[in-house]
């Protein structure tokens, strides 16, 4: 009986950290961008949806204006519907290259008229990241390092 309770002790500890080390991600994390700090957080400023409602004092972390998905995929901003979306977006890493954070939390409004966080959107996450990703892509692309250098 003492084996048997030893095995199954055994069994729940090896089992139990896998299952929570296992579970999937609600976000989005791009690593390794070599660019610099600047142009991330103009990358990420521009592409929040609906504008950016909060930057954190260091100006790594980036929160959107609540706001929607239209019917055409677009975003909007969001008056006062039962479900609004609003994403956060963090810059991790003292210099290059740092790693970006993205997550977008779908908020439901309960009886009672206020917001609480259901669940987290990596679709959606996946989303803004790609334009980030694109929008840094384009920054970098037009950089003309000996043309534009200016001595003094």
């Amino acid at each position: 009986m003492q084996r048997r309770v030893f095995l199954i002790s055994l069994i729940m500890l090896i089992v139990a950290p896998l299952f929570f080390v296992g579970c999937a991600s609600n976000q989005i994390q791009m690593e390794n961008l070599n660019a610099p700090l600047v142009d991330l957080q103009v990358a990420t400023h521009q592409n929040m949806p609906a504008g950016t409602m909060k930057i954190s004092p260091n100006g790594r972390e980036f929160f959107s204006n609540y706001f929607i998905v239209t019917a055409n995929g677009d975003f909007a901003k969001a008056k006062y519907p039962p479900k609004r979306y609003q994403t956060r977006v963090v810059i991790l890493g003292e210099r290059r290259p740092y790693d970006v954070i993205v997550k977008v939390a779908v908020q439901l409004r309960n009886s009672n008229g206020n917001y609480e966080t259901d669940h987290f959107n990596k679709g959606m996450a996946r989303v803004i990241s790609r334009r980030i990703q694109i929008t840094l892509h384009k920054r970098l692309e037009h950089r003309n390092f000996i043309d534009d250098f200016r001595a003094f």
